[in-house]
């Protein structure tokens, strides 16, 4: 029986490729720095939490994954990865955490996949660094698979210094300040160049990340999936006033919330209002300026329990990034019957499509945006109509058939 490994210090979507894997009698182990098992430290820490912190360490664990299914490594660095996450400290200072945590998991990842023999080991951007080096040093027949949930950092930098360009005091260099460190990027790259195979959500970080691989036929692109019992469309008036926007993320500037914020600061509360849920730093300037703003609202981070009824109350739903994967929470949005307004860089553009259920437009470009946010003002009528569109464009894009693509997937990759 073929043994696989799939080794995340996060979350993100790993839980659902374990998934995949332990369906298909393939999973060897799921190894991550948090998990809410049975004397665990995430286990001792439940009894002292409350609140959007005791209902985000309840959402790190699996109900199709068994305690014996996973082993934790770094624990107590992961969780102080989350705590100086929260006090907005000097970016540098969590970088090098960061790096330093996720340094030491991949050692002892690639310790554990070689004195366990599996066959293959699967493996997140930004999270790998020497383990594969490791391996293919030890044991060159361990197959390394990257799975990369974002753009190429070279890649992202080269989109990153065309903000900058345009908007020249946007901050953004100094938020995405990691990726002007030759030796971080030259790291980066090499994930790539390390991988045998890498499993991509999007035809757009494809594209980001051909030039780094050894064979471009070793990349295949799985989109992500969305919770349909979860996410579901709801009746709402789209013709009342304002017309509600919704923003999902984290505040940043990777995410092009400082061109969202600037155009929707030109509009009064009477045409459109814009909700933003997601963690923000208060010392920010994204915050600072435009928190006072009539039509703008600050929610925060919410628990994933409480998001579904947010989009329920929205129209429609902004996503400018200037670098994704494949955002899920458009794939979200649109199970909501949100139509969708995000830019191509958000991987979304093999099911948002112009006019039926949303609009795609260029990265950076803030008349663009402000065009199709107009647009939507002057065609209310039409937006229940694109809602339905929405609701059906993602009935394949499920957890369930993003699984069976990676067992299909894998077990190509194993035959091979």
């Amino acid at each position: 029986m073929k043994k696989i490994i799939v080794a995340h210090p996060g979350k993100q979507h790993s839980f659902q490729t374990a998934i995949a894997l332990k369906e298909n009698g393939i999973l060897f182990q799921y190894i991550t720095t948090l998990y809410d098992k049975k004397f665990s430290l995430l286990y001792f820490l439940k009894f002292i939490l409350r609140g959007k912190s005791l209902r985000k360490a309840l959402s790190r664990k699996s109900a199709e994954l068994e305690d014996n299914d996973v082993t934790l490594f770094c624990s107590l660095g992961g969780l102080s990865i989350i705590l100086l996450s929260r006090l907005h400290i000097n970016r540098k200072y969590r970088d090098f955490l960061f790096r330093k945590v996720h340094s030491s998991f991949a050692k002892k990842v690639a310790r554990y996949a070689l004195k366990n023999e599996v066959d293959a080991v699967i493996m997140y951007d930004s999270n790998v660094y020497d383990a594969f080096n490791t391996l293919k040093k030890h044991n060159p027949h361990i197959k390394c698979i990257l799975d990369t949930s974002i753009a190429a950092r070279s890649y992202m930098k080269q989109i990153y210094t065309r903000d900058i360009e345009l908007y020249p005091n946007s901050l953004l260099r100094k938020e995405q300040s990691i990726l002007w460190n030759p030796r971080f990027l030259a790291m980066s790259d090499k994930e790539f160049q390390e991988a045998d195979y890498c499993l991509v959500g999007s035809e757009f970080v494809k594209q980001s990340v051909e030039p780094l691989v050894k064979n471009g036929n070793c990349i295949f692109v799985i989109p992500y999936g969305v919770n349909l019992n979860q996410f579901k469309n709801t009746v709402r008036d789209f013709e009342e006033v304002p017309l509600q926007l919704l923003f999902v993320g984290g505040i940043s500037r990777r995410k092009g919330v400082h061109h969202l914020l600037n155009v929707i600061s030109r509009y009064s509360e009477k045409e459109v209002f814009l909700n933003l849920v997601g963690s923000f730093n208060p010392n920010d300037e994204l915050y600072r300026t435009y928190h006072n703003r009539p039509n703008i609202c600050y929610h925060g981070f919410v628990t994933r329990d409480r998001i579904a009824q947010i989009y329920a109350q929205s129209h429609l739903f902004v996503l400018p990034s200037l670098a994704e994967g494949m955002a899920m929470v458009g794939l979200e949005a649109l199970a909501s019957g949100l139509p969708v307004l995000c830019t191509y860089n958000a991987g979304l553009s093999s099911v948002v499509k112009d006019g039926y259920n949303g609009f795609c437009i260029p990265a950076s470009d803030e008349n663009a945006l402000q065009s199709k946010i107009d647009w939507f003002v002057m065609h209310k009528n039409e937006i229940a109509l694109m809602s339905k569109n929405a609701e059906n464009s993602v009935n394949e894009y499920d957890w369930k058939n993003y699984r069976s693509k990676v067992a299909q997937t894998l077990k190509k990759i194993l035959d091979d």
